[in-house]
Formats: structure tokens, C-alpha cells, sequence
């Protein structure tokens, strides 16, 4: 029963986690283009290459809290970006 449990938990955590990573993906597409910048241009203010940025925009892959606050400085709104990472992370945002 224990095996089933542990299963269905990490299932749930690894759910979340690809929900918040999708969301957080969406919105630095967002704010980057809002911002009007194209991803040439954060991708020379943060060293993170385009692919990265694409790959973090379109899939979430690549999110981490570190990623969000450079990409959040380059484009100006890492306050907004990491109350959006925090109400994703509680599931009050889509």
C-alpha cells in the first residue's frame, strides 16, 4: 500500500511541477513580447542561448528560479514574474 501511495504522490509532484514549468514558460513569452523584445535580444542580456529561451518558453523545460530571476531582470519585471512563479506554484493562476 506504502508503493501505491509513494507512486501516486510523486505523480502528483511531478504534475505540478510540469504545470507550474508550462505556466512560468507562457509568461516569460509573454512579458518578453509585451516588452517588445525579441529573443535575441534577452537571450545577449542573460547568456541564456536562444534554444534555451525557446526551449523554456514552448515546452518549461529549463525553468528554475535562478533562470526566472535573469530572464525577469532583462525584461524588466522580475517582481511581476516571481509573484506569477508563486500563485502558480499554489495553483492559483493558469
Amino acid at each position: 500500500m506504502n508503493g501505491i501511495f509513494a507512486t501516486q504522490m510523486r505523480d502528483a509532484r511531478c504534475g505540478q511541477r510540469a504545470t507550474f514549468r508550462s505556466g512560468m514558460g507562457s509568461a516569460l513569452r509573454s512579458f518578453r513580447k509585451q516588452n517588445g523584445l525579441r529573443m535575441s535580444h534577452v537571450s545577449r542580456a542573460t547568456g541564456i542561448s536562444q534554444q534555451m529561451l525557446s526551449r523554456m518558453e514552448t515546452t518549461g523545460k529549463g525553468i528554475t528560479l535562478e533562470n526566472i530571476m535573469t530572464v525577469g531582470e532583462a525584461i524588466g519585471c522580475t517582481d511581476f514574474l516571481m509573484a506569477h512563479a508563486i500563485r502558480l506554484w499554489r495553483g492559483d493562476a493558469q
